[in-house]
């Protein structure tokens, strides 16, 4: 029996507009104008083409960024370049971003301080230092010298937090001997307790 070649056409909807010969926000596809240029599927290296990506960024709506990005921050806070590498990911380089996280940052929705904060005291709640917090932050995209005035005016006491992550590692005794005080100093220094908080704790 042969196929119904009718079955492999398809009429999807596009923003309420035909695709696949009718019209896509009043233009037509394949091979017809689309906002002044043609549209040519015979050759991949005819560079004078429209660009099929171009096509899809203007497809997409400011509200439909916007929704997206309040999905993301419902979720928990974001940082703004966090925030813009997730909505490029799932929408295309191509979509002009800034115009949304303006003004979501304008509403106070988007918030690099407020995330910095945030991030701070859930990583020293789970007991790693200053210096850790500092580097993750920094690899994630936050502004170097907003984290260093975070880290100065939250109200963690490091000296403290260290003493509690040492103990619950490796009990209440302090060391006694050289090799395991290099060890136990390691690990502080992984956590990101070095300097002058490793020190004290191992010292009390």
């Amino acid at each position: 029996m042969q196929a119904d070649d009718s079955s492999n056409d398809f009429d999807h909807a596009v923003n309420g507009h035909a695709v696949d010969g009718h019209a896509v926000d009043g233009h037509a596809l394949n091979g017809h104008a689309l906002n002044g240029h043609g549209v040519n599927n015979n050759s991949s290296d005819d560079k004078s083409g429209f660009d099929l990506e171009q096509l899809s960024a203007e497809l997409v709506k400011p509200q439909d960024i916007r929704l997206a990005a309040l999905n993301l921050l419902a979720r928990r806070e974001h940082l703004r370049a966090e925030l813009q590498r997730k909505l490029c990911k799932r929408f295309g380089s191509e979509i002009e971003l800034d115009t949304v996280l303006d003004q979501l940052v304008a509403e106070n929705l988007l918030s690099d301080e407020r995330y910095v904060e945030s991030y701070i005291r859930q990583r020293s709640n789970k007991g790693y230092g200053p210096d850790r917090i500092e580097q993750e932050l920094r690899q994630k995209g936050a502004d170097t010298e907003m984290i260093g005035i975070a880290l100065q005016d939250c109200e963690v006491d490091w000296a403290e937090c260290a003493c509690r992550v040492r103990e619950k590692k490796f009990g209440a005794a302090l060391p006694v001997d050289f090799k395991e005080k290099a060890r136990q100093l390691r690990f502080l220094n992984y956590r990101g307790f070095g300097g002058e908080f490793a020190a004290i704790t191992l010292e009390e």
